[in-house]
């Protein structure tokens, strides 16, 4: 992004004249004492313009006969991410306030806010639609171009509905992977007594391909992709080898922060097998959280949560500094730097 300043020229008595106080044909500007003159030439002091163009400085013939000067500001980082923003996919398992179960839910409704706002990034946001999640109060409604994807999973494909709803009070929707088999149930990783579902790493794989898919289908391309929490964890491991080889993918990193959890999602050898779960043997018996540690290219772990991994990084105690965080982070893994 470029900011010009224009200096049009003015009729006045006696001729015209631009507002750098040259007449028409004159060899040197004479100045005009008026106001509007002098604020713009104070403005452009005050700001450090440059010329845009040499010959367009302000002594110049040509910037008379022109009947305008320009002066350009140089484009800030800032400035130019902003023209240029970097693209985040989120992909988590808990959002608030659609469904929580642990604080990662309030960092993954916090962060992508501030990061929006800054204009310094583009987001979307992915979770599953749990049967908990009520689509009337929160006004979900179906993306037809996006549902209707047949996800393989094992000898059977799983069709995927694809909904979408704004997290309430800002400006920022988020994409629900909606399926009868895996999601259509009253808890997240367990009943209302407590029981653990015992396919909560088959869960964590068809969602992990669902958003993927999603994300093809949107033909929007990812600069970084920052799974969170348990039912993500699939999500590095899957970019790394299954879409491998799928140009919309070639140049993405990835990011995983784990949370502590007593959810159990680990694949037997057999069922690793079974559901074309990439690098199947090295996969079976390693917990899905484990997976998304040895795939992601940088690991940050929530406040207070760091347990000795190496290279990994660890979100701040306070809300204000998640931004600056954020930047840093992401601009870090973007450039291949260890954390």
């Amino acid at each position: 992004m470029t900011y010009v300043l224009q200096l049009h020229r003015l009729s006045m008595k006696g001729g015209t004249r631009d507002l750098m106080g040259a007449g028409a044909g004159s060899q040197r500007p004479e100045v005009v004492q008026s106001p509007i003159f002098s604020y713009i030439l104070q403005l452009g002091q005050h700001l450090h313009l440059r010329p845009r163009e040499r010959k367009l400085w302000p002594s110049s013939g040509a910037a008379i006969r022109a009947g305008l000067t320009s002066w350009a500001l140089p484009p800030t980082d800032i400035e130019r991410s902003m023209t240029n923003p970097r693209r985040v996919l989120f992909v988590s398992g808990e959002v608030s306030p659609f469904a929580k179960v642990s604080d990662l839910a309030d960092l993954v409704r916090q962060l992508p806010e501030k990061m929006q706002e800054s204009g310094e990034f583009e987001v979307r946001i992915m979770m599953p639609r749990y049967g908990t999640i009520s689509e009337r109060r929160n006004r979900l409604h179906e993306v037809i171009r996006l549902s209707g994807t047949e996800v393989q999973m094992g000898g059977q494909k799983e069709t995927l509905k694809v909904k979408v709803a704004s997290i309430p009070g800002i400006r920022l929707q988020v994409y629900f992977m909606d399926n009868k088999t895996y999601f259509k149930r009253k808890g997240v990783f367990s009943d209302k007594t407590g029981t653990k579902f015992d396919d909560n790493a088959e869960r964590a794989l068809f969602f992990g391909r669902a958003s993927i898919e999603t994300i093809k289908n949107l033909g929007w391309e990812p600069d970084i992709v920052h799974a969170f929490g348990t039912m993500s964890g699939l999500v590095p491991m899957l970019l790394r080898t299954e879409y491998a080889s799928d140009p919309l993918f070639d140049d993405v990193k990835t990011v995983f922060t784990p949370c502590k959890s007593e959810v159990e999602a680990v694949f037997s050898s057999e069922e690793a097998a079974h559901f074309g779960v990439p690098t199947a043997e090295e996969a079976a018996d390693m917990h899905v959280t484990e997976l998304g540690i040895a795939y992601a290219d940088l690991i940050a772990f929530p406040a207070g949560q760091q347990n000795g991994v190496a290279d990994a990084t660890e979100f701040p105690l306070s809300g204000d500094d998640l931004l600056d965080f954020a930047r840093g982070m992401y601009e870090q893994v973007s450039n291949g730097v260890p954390a």
